[in-house]
């Protein structure tokens, strides 16, 4: 199969669907935080980036859990929620931090092991749970494709090796949650040990991961923001990917 599940369904019950609500941003750690700003061009800017909806863009930052802003002087995106405790800047033009020689900078005080979306998640009963910043905008993007957000919360925690600890457990237990993962060997390890972490809890369980699927550009499909840069024909092609929200 061209997107394989990992793992398979297990335990719990459906939750009834319930409204979105937001946490209260007088609720933030407080955390030396950057200005945050907002303006048209910075979201066009992030959807080419990353090859996303501006719909999708948007419900993130609805939610939270997209800003935008300036770090170490540049023009950047930030992924955070509305609790402050864990805040991921990225270039706008998309190029690795001189200083630290990666794409992704954890901010000074974050709680890097928080899942970001976490509070926000709970009055969802479908949770897309993905690891990082560009995976969160794509779930956005496909939960808005498939007619699917409003019912469809994202939480992403910010690398492979974070555990969910027992305070995310408590407010993932029991819904249905589909965990998307990096097709590598670090990533499938550890969606494997976050199923297993959820089922323990009652969640109704799945993952997906994309061997065999290829972008335009010829490069393999190594997680669900590459899945934006397949061509249309694949996704007639290949029925696992065309319902990405379960």
């Amino acid at each position: 199969e061209a997107c394989r599940k990992i793992i398979g369904y297990a335990g719990g019950s459906k939750p009834a669907s319930r409204p979105s609500v937001r946490v209260s941003k007088s609720k933030r750690l407080k955390l030396k935080l950057p200005t945050f700003t907002q303006s048209e061009s910075q979201k066009e800017q992030l959807g080419e980036l990353r090859n996303v909806s501006l719909e999708a863009i948007e419900i993130c930052i609805e939610r939270g859990l997209v800003e935008f802003g300036n770090w170490r002087n540049h023009s950047s995106w930030f992924v955070t929620d509305n609790t402050g405790r864990n805040i991921q800047a990225r270039r706008l033009d998309g190029e690795p931090w001189p200083q630290i020689n990666a794409k992704a900078w954890t901010l000074p005080n974050s709680q890097a092991s928080w899942p970001i979306g976490l509070e926000e998640s709970r009055p969802y009963p479908i949770i897309l749970l993905v690891e990082g910043g560009p995976d969160l905008l794509a779930a956005a993007h496909f939960a808005w494709c498939e007619g699917r957000d409003k019912e469809t919360a994202i939480v992403a925690v910010m690398g492979a090796s974070h555990r969910l600890k027992s305070y995310s457990l408590t407010i993932l237990a029991g819904k249905r949650i589909r965990i998307f993962s990096h097709n590598d060997r670090s990533g499938i390890a550890f969606t494997k040990r976050w199923a297993k972490q959820l089922k323990n809890v009652g969640s109704i369980v799945d993952a997906v991961s994309f061997d065999g699927l290829i972008q335009t550009d010829g490069a393999e499909v190594n997680d669900l923001n590459d899945l934006c840069n397949v061509h249309a024909d694949t996704f007639e092609q290949y029925a696992e990917i065309q319902s990405l929200v379960p």
